[in-house]
């Protein structure tokens, strides 16, 4: 008989049998939570998978997933994988033309959808399936559209009278098999499906029990990031796998409500919502009276300033009894973690963070990697990096300053694309990540860029926008930066203003609207930009530095295709929709902040 302790299904299936705990996951539905028991858990699980191969679904198949974070968007990708099934995880809000592609590319059998939004952006290739499950969703159900219960019910009929139906199955996985297929969003061109075996997947949650040790009778996460997003998904089995309850976010909107209701010990955010976060505490500073203001102003002016690792005198004493210990008690008060991936964490909030005492660990990883490569982690957390090759992943820094990587975590292949494949993985077994980085004398890595982000001037002078970008983001008022050069005589920026950081002053203008140097003037900040722009510009070689810069009031979004679904810019888009103003920026070569 095969080791099946060595496939993603089996080894949740292990935990949550030895378990027996009350609360799994929980979801947030009409105000109130709502949670599932281990064994409820899995027996859900052993009957959506028997009712999917009683309804014809057989091993090898591809099944789709659109739904919100819930427990039955666990139910439905586990059950899936029991099946011998590879899944296929989609954004909801995924560009249309996207949602089509991996549907064709993966040849796709079945879809689990969960809500009108997600059924409705189905709902016009629903010819493409021969099964199609729904739940939350009101339409005519027929003999390839059941509801998520009615799987369920057939599954459980087989059940009854095959009660080893769900151990079958397991035995009969391969844990070199498929497990899952995640199409890479991607800044630009179409995207690529990532393979992902079970041993892929295992070898992340073994990785990460070393890094970030739980106990499940105290800890409990809250999860607010997409379950397509492939961190989030590697981290929640995590969770399952060593019996830590966690709770879904119902909307992205009500993050602080949940903190607050959960108390959550363990979380993983993406630094936007870092960033926001911080943003939503400094609002609450500014509306204080007087004396607590300007109180709370110092204190926060000291937790970006100063070096966490210092030793503390009264004046932290004070900075944390008088305002950081609010500013926790609004966040649960109970984190032991924070662990922060997706993109770059700017030092100078990371820094923040540290010092009200959150513990914030930021990593590192890609999906082809499954996807962590490197974290922080207690005990050695160093800012302006991002930690320490993962346990059983190799890390090395290639000639030209590539990244690579090595280890069981590695992916497959990409789907359908053996050429593209050979091109990021090399003879040795080196994934060539497109990340630029060095890893420093403690053997902390430290990104610095894009390989194909490296933007080239007509100087012939090359130019990492990233860097650029997140110092420019650490001004209050900037939401997001993108650096242009490419092709250009110098470099400029085009800065993302966040309407609410600049309270009534914003209303006089139109959300998107490219402002101008008096629209600027009479905001009151043009001279805060400028003083920024000098800043970035003392630590930047001569032909790095911006030269000039247009604003915009709001900031980009997933819906205007202007972020990728895991918040990074797409800089195509960005620069054709903005194209006049970024041609102004060049006229004449003339520009606001000198030669």
């Amino acid at each position: 008989m095969r080791n099946t302790t060595d496939t993603l299904p089996h080894s949740v299936e292990l935990t949550l049998r030895s378990n027996d705990a009350s609360r799994v996951a929980s979801e947030r539905r009409d105000g109130r939570w709502e949670s599932v028991s281990s064994n409820e858990f899995l027996d859900e699980v052993q009957n959506f998978a028997a009712g999917l191969l009683q309804l014809g679904i057989r091993k090898g198949d591809t099944i789709g997933i659109v739904a919100a974070s819930s427990p039955r968007w666990l139910v439905a990708d586990l059950a899936s994988m029991a099946a011998g099934c590879a899944t296929v995880p989609i954004f909801v809000n995924v560009a249309e033309d996207n949602l089509l592609y991996e549907i064709e590319d993966s040849e796709m059998r079945a879809i689990y959808v969960d809500g009108p939004e997600a059924y409705a952006r189905v709902a016009p290739h629903l010819e493409n399936f021969d099964l199609v499950i729904s739940a939350n969703v009101d339409s005519e159900r027929g003999e390839r559209h059941l509801g998520y219960q009615d799987v369920i019910d057939i599954g459980k009929a087989k059940a009854d009278t095959d009660p080893q139906v769900l151990e079958c199955m397991l035995e009969d996985l391969d844990p070199n098999a498929i497990a899952t297929i995640i199409y890479t969003s991607g800044s630009s061109g179409s995207p690529k499906g990532v393979e992902l075996s079970h041993t892929n997947l295992l070898s992340q949650i073994r990785a990460s029990g070393q890094r970030f040790p739980m106990d499940p009778t105290e800890d409990v996460a809250l999860s607010c990031l997409p379950l397509a997003h492939v961190f989030e998904r590697m981290v929640v089995y995590f969770y399952l796998c060593t019996g830590v309850p966690v709770c879904f976010v119902d909307d992205i909107q009500n993050v602080g409500t949940c903190l607050k209701e959960v108390q959550p010990t363990t979380m993983t955010m993406v630094p936007r919502l870092l960033e926001k976060l911080y943003g939503k505490l400094r609002e609450g500073a500014e509306a204080k009276p007087f004396l607590k203001r300007q109180i709370a102003r110092w204190a926060i002016r000291r937790a970006f300033r100063l070096d966490p690792s210092r030793r503390y005198d009264w004046r932290d004493r004070l900075a944390d009894k008088l305002v950081y210990s609010k500013f926790r008690l609004g966040l649960g008060d109970r984190f032991r973690r924070i662990i922060a991936g997706g993109a770059a964490l700017a030092p100078k909030l990371h820094r923040f963070y540290l010092n009200i005492g959150l513990p914030v660990y930021q990593g590192y990883g890609l999906t082809e990697a499954a996807p962590v490569l490197a974290t922080n982690y207690p005990g050695h957390n160093k800012i302006g990096t991002v930690g320490q090759p993962f346990p059983g992943v190799d890390v090395r820094v290639a000639s030209n300053g590539e990244i690579l990587a090595r280890g069981e975590n590695i992916m497959l292949g990409y789907h359908h694309a053996q050429q593209a494949t050979r091109d990021v993985i090399d003879e040795k077994g080196w994934l060539h990540t497109g990340d630029l980085g060095h890893l420093d004398r403690e053997g902390f890595l430290v990104i610095d860029g894009r390989v194909k982000e490296l933007l080239k001037t007509s100087n012939g002078k090359y130019v990492s926008p990233v860097p650029i970008e997140l110092a420019l983001c650490e001004s209050r008022i900037v939401d997001t930066a993108m650096v242009i050069a490419e092709g250009k005589p110098f470099v400029s920026a085009l800065l993302f203003i966040d309407p609410n950081s600049l309270g009534e002053s914003s209303e006089a203008f139109v959300e998107g609207e490219v402002l101008e140097r008096s629209a600027l003037s009479a905001l009151g900040i043009a001279n805060r930009l400028d003083a920024r722009i000098s800043k970035v510009n003392s630590h930047l070689n001569p032909w790095e530095r911006v030269r000039d810069y247009r604003c915009v009031l709001g900031v980009p979004s997933i819906e205007r295709e202007e972020l990728t679904p895991t918040m990074k810019i797409r800089r195509h888009v960005i620069e054709g929709r903005y194209q006049a103003e970024i041609n102004a920026l060049y006229s004449g070569h003339e520009n606001i902040m000198g030669a």
